[in-house]
């Protein structure tokens, strides 16, 4: 599209705020789709040190999500590593993200569409050491506080569907330890938490 370095130009410097905007969040991506390497570059030169601010935008979280659904195998390499930098600043945060309203759904695309050395960096900071911790977690651990966030509670459902063998059972046994806590505790608030619930129902079919 011999289109593109013209508007790229007239836009450069405005990257960012174009991200967060209703519109030009499409725009972004529709640059990044059909922009060449060097429009890439210029693309993310410009965003890269905004990256954890657009994860929480309403808008930016959109280009972002773009950004991680792409195959690094097969995209641009400044794709790839603005993926890759994505993927290290959400494993940072990523109880803080998850909590949160527009980010939830970046880590949502980081762990569906992340390698799976990707994955698992964002899992590290999430799983149970062992089943021994896994059945006996603090209240204040990354498992428990995601289970009982409303955003959250969908990062930890997703983390249920894409792991696997003792991954899996590590998340369910916490699932179903944290449920029985609830169900045998004085406090009705917390057993009638509806985010809880749907984790209830999800892990019912689930056999360890």
């Amino acid at each position: 599209m011999v289109e593109l370095p013209f508007i790229l130009d007239s836009l450069d410097g405005q990257i960012y705020h174009l991200s967060t905007h209703a519109y030009g969040c499409r725009v972004i991506q529709r640059l990044l789709e059909f922009g060449s390497e060097e429009d890439q570059t210029r693309i993310f030169r410009e965003i890269k040190d905004f990256i954890p601010f657009l994860i929480q935008d309403q808008y930016g979280n959109y280009v972002i999500q773009h950004v991680l659904q792409q195959n690094g195998d097969k995209c641009l390499q400044d794709m790839a590593e603005t993926k890759q930098n994505i993927v290290n600043i959400v494993s940072q945060s990523v109880v803080e993200f998850s909590k949160h309203k527009f980010a939830s759904n970046v880590v949502e695309k980081a762990i569906l569409f992340g390698t799976k050395e990707q994955r698992d960096l964002i899992m590290s900071k999430i799983m149970p050491r062992d089943e021994a911790n896994a059945a006996n977690l603090e209240e204040n651990s990354p498992m428990v506080l995601m289970m009982r966030d409303q955003f959250a509670n969908y990062v930890v459902q997703k983390l249920v569907g894409v792991s696997e063998g003792q991954e899996k059972r590590l998340i369910v046994i916490a699932i179903k330890s944290y449920l029985e806590k609830l169900s045998n505790s004085e406090a009705v608030g917390n057993r009638n938490l509806a985010s809880v619930e749907k984790l209830a129902s999800l892990v019912e079919t689930v056999t360890i």
